[in-house]
């Protein structure tokens, strides 16, 4: 095999440390507790442990598959709420590699040169999933909201009460509709993979991880 040309020679990639928050049912311990909030509180937790000084921090990489509408790029709200005004953050998105896609973008970072140490991550909370309106109703507040109060009082008592109850938030596929867990059961059932032999993949799986570590 080739050496990969973003290797600096002599040098490798290596993972320290890493944290993360339990994990709980939606809408339940920390359900009022933001994903930038957490975040920032692992970020700083990881920091401290490894007693990484502000300017030895190079980036941050997250990822987040749920978009936190205030605050899209969630990397770089946790550098401005640990203080750390000079150093830059992006956020990154890949479905269910999404975590795994931060670690590798910042990998590729230290290997071409372009920073040494950076703190990659991801959050993601479906209790802030953002819960949209219809198009439809958003188009007609809108229309109402330029002819002043009392074309507003009329478009609100003409529109369709059911135009005002929101969307639930769901992750599914946009073509489909469908969910990666409802795909993969039908992709299960066209090729005829039983429930049998995707459990020997998954054990082997942690097999070799196990071996790997060790």
């Amino acid at each position: 095999m080739s050496r990969n040309p973003l290797q600096r020679e002599g040098e490798r990639v290596a993972i320290v440390d890493g944290i993360r928050s339990p994990f709980v049912k939606s809408w339940t311990t920390l359900n009022r507790v933001d994903p930038v909030a957490l975040s920032t509180q692992i970020t700083r937790e990881l920091l401290a442990r490894q007693e990484i000084r502000p300017e030895w921090l190079d980036h941050i990489v997250w990822g987040t598959v749920i978009c936190v509408t205030a605050s899209p790029n969630v990397a770089r709200e946790i550098a401005l709420d640990l203080s750390l005004y000079g150093t830059p953050g992006y956020t990154v998105t890949r479905a269910c590699a999404t975590g795994l896609q931060a670690v590798a973008s910042a990998t590729e970072m230290i290997l071409s040169g372009r920073a040494d140490t950076i703190v990659a991550g991801g959050v993601d909370m479906a209790s802030f999933a953002p819960v949209p309106h219809k198009k439809a109703l958003i188009d007609r507040l809108l229309a109402g909201s330029k002819g002043g109060p009392a074309k507003m009082l009329g478009t609100l008592a003409t529109t369709n009460p059911a135009l005002f109850f929101p969307q639930a938030p769901t992750i599914t596929e946009r073509y489909t509709g469908r969910t990666m867990g409802q795909h993969a059961e039908e992709m299960a059932q066209h090729y005829e993979i039983s429930r049998e032999a995707q459990d020997e993949i998954a054990l082997a799986s942690y097999r070799n991880a196990a071996k790997a570590i060790e």
